[in-house]
């Protein structure tokens, strides 16, 4: 069998699977409005990453030359080192990247087996699987109807040392791989007699995949569109501010709306927090679209109109985005005095948001004199209610030593609990671990498993 290794047709279908797998995560991220770290868009990337490999490791099986299945581990071990780039800019840690070539491997395999369905074996890939029984059967016939070859037995007899019985032995074993050798030869010969024949059938099998991961992606697209039809977009730059904070509603019919505008305007506090949230993110969105930047801040100017009256009746999250649209400017002229008088009224009452921007506004000297001690105590604060930025912040406080002594194990705590929200702390959750020792890690997931949110 021809064992020489032929690079350029692996790297071929290596770029061809790769490229596949980078179809189907650009159509998820495409097609789905929910957020990255949302269960629909995890379980729609996992379908959509099965679906792609499995057709791109399928067509790798079709254009395979000899020996299908070696071509495929090739192509497969390539393929996982090449996606190491998911860890180095889309935030998957290692562990996963090393545990990911077990799937790749498993798609090799379903993909090569797929395409037998398309490209039925070579002729000299049956040759090298039928077995050597037959050559076996062929040279002890010819052992006892003809002579030996006169240069293989001289050559068996001489590496035996003159000893005739294991001299036989291994001319046997070199006449069985002389005449495979011929059989394949004449088999590949028989197959490059006929180059039209057989590039014709390559290239209709060619069409057919590609008409089938043409026809996937279309039905990829029908469902993540179907899916996300419904789903509101939500006002997120991608951007860790405080804008994130403000959850994000669908638009309420008509009828509510009058309902909820009756009652704020009668007193009622969570009426009038609905109003303001309302047209917080009504502003939200447009600053998102960037459609129409006067009318963000009219929108802006009516949610504080309602947010202030629910903050003089003790609202919290009113008292929080007053303070937040003076520190941003936001339908008000920027006021960070202003901005700290209203977050105080806020984490009087442990509003976890406004503990977080009150820690900011720490740490930037906005307001007030700068003093990343005091940061510290309210990142705190709001990161043990469960508020996924100031954990974040927590994980590089503690990893830079910013107001609190250096302490990696914290870090990687504080990082871990933040990755449920972030890639980005799943990647420097990766790099902190790469400085730890194996138990500082293990003390690290074991703070952070015991972690519950206090109420």
């Amino acid at each position: 069998m021809n064992n020489k290794f032929k690079i350029w047709p692996v790297l071929r279908d290596v770029i061809i699977v790769t490229m596949l797998s980078c179809l189907g995560g650009f159509i998820v991220g495409f097609a789905s409005t929910s957020g990255h770290n949302s269960p629909l868009y995890i379980y729609s990337l996992a379908i959509s990453n099965s679906l792609f490999l499995t057709i791109g490791f399928t067509i790798s099986g079709c254009l395979a030359g000899e020996n299908r299945w070696r071509h495929l581990a090739f192509v497969g071990a390539i393929v996982w080192v090449v996606s190491i780039f998911n860890v180095i800019l889309f935030g998957l840690t290692f562990i996963q990247w090393t545990a990911s070539v077990v799937a790749i491997a498993f798609f090799a395999l379903i993909g090569g087996g797929i395409s037998l369905l398309f490209k039925r074996k070579s002729l000299v890939e049956i040759s090298s699987n039928a077995g050597d029984e037959k050559f076996y059967e062929e040279v002890a016939r010819e052992l006892q109807e003809k002579p030996m070859v006169p240069g293989l037995w001289t050559k068996a007899f001489a590496e035996m040392g003159g000893d005739d019985a294991k001299a036989r032995a291994l001319y046997i074993k070199y006449r069985v791989a002389q005449l495979a050798e011929a059989t394949r030869q004449q088999l590949k010969e028989a197959r490059l007699a006929k180059p039209q024949q057989v590039e014709s059938k390559r290239d209709r099998n060619v069409k057919v995949i590609l008409a089938i991961s043409i026809f996937a992606a279309a039905i990829l697209i029908a469902f993540f569109a179907i899916v996300t039809t419904n789903k509101n977009v939500n006002a997120n730059t991608g951007a860790v501010t405080q804008t994130e904070q403000l959850p994000a509603v669908q638009t309420p019919a008509e009828s509510e709306f009058d309902r909820q505008k009756q009652l704020a305007e009668k007193g009622d506090v969570k009426a009038q927090e609905y109003m303001g949230l309302y047209y917080s993110v009504a502003a939200g969105q447009e600053v998102y679209l960037g459609t129409n930047s006067n009318l963000a801040n009219q929108y802006y100017v009516n949610a504080i109109e309602w947010y202030r009256m629910a903050a003089d009746q003790g609202s919290a999250q009113g008292q929080f985005f007053l303070g937040y649209c003076y520190s941003g400017g936001k339908g008000v002229a920027q006021n960070f005095s202003e901005a700290i008088k209203w977050y105080r009224k806020s984490t009087d009452q442990n509003y976890a948001t406004a503990q977080k921007s009150l820690g900011d506004c720490y740490f930037l000297g906005q307001g007030v004199t700068k003093d990343e001690v005091e940061a510290v105590k309210w990142y705190l604060k709001a990161a043990e209610q469960g508020d996924f930025f100031s954990q974040d912040k927590l994980g590089a406080i503690y990893a830079n030593g910013y107001g609190v002594e250096t302490n990696l194990v914290q870090a990687a705590k504080w990082y871990s609990l933040a990755a449920f929200c972030f890639n980005s702390s799943k990647t420097n959750l990766a790099l902190i671990e790469s400085q730890m020792t194996p138990e500082q890690i293990a003390e690290a997931q074991k703070l952070s498993a015991a972690f519950v949110p206090r109420k």
